[in-house]
């Protein structure tokens, strides 16, 4: 019965963490999170303008004669949150404004959530055999998805036009 109820709380732990990582890593009220952060982080003091504008180049895109200090301006403007892997960036995705890894996950747990009749001893054995790494009764997972950043050719080239021409309308597609 006692690894029974051990196992019982493993597996009910290894479902909460795994929903909180899912929750992390992939849904878009976290990824809103970072939103901030583009403005704050290596776009503005780095070579985030020269970059896009070369993308913008690359791409074709008809910038309207605006400087790439607009550009840039635009594109913080109008970007969105994409979750990806840490280890790659898709180029029809858009252009990578920048990108911030989810890093470390803290899970807060509590034994009365999972079992309340379960002992202290069963407690702390099920959680060193969960899916996190617990201190106490927070839990650690480490992620290697990143928040990026993105915006793609057609938004920018929709913004740029609205830019140029602010008398015009904005494209609606139903």
């Amino acid at each position: 019965m006692r690894m029974d109820r051990i196992d019982a709380i493993v597996t009910a732990l290894d479902s909460h963490i795994g929903h909180q990582v899912e929750y992390c890593e992939r849904h878009r009220d976290a990824g809103d999170a970072y939103v901030h952060l583009p403005r704050e982080s290596g776009f503005a003091w780095g070579e985030g303008a020269a970059r896009l504008a070369a993308w913008v180049e690359a791409e074709g895109i008809d910038d309207r004669g605006l400087d790439a200090s607009r550009l840039a301006g635009i594109a913080l403007d109008h970007f969105r949150m994409v979750s990806g892997s840490i280890h790659a960036t898709s180029p029809e995705e858009g252009f990578c404004i920048d990108r911030f890894p989810v890093g470390e996950i803290e899970i807060q747990v509590r034994r009365e959530a999972f079992d309340a009749e379960a002992t202290l001893e069963e407690w702390e054995e099920a959680k060193r055999r969960a899916a996190a790494v617990f201190r106490a009764d927070l839990g650690y997972v480490i992620s290697d998805r990143v928040w990026r950043a993105m915006i793609d050719a057609d938004k920018l080239r929709e913004e740029i036009r609205l830019a140029a021409h602010p008398e015009l309308e904005p494209e609606l597609d139903f």
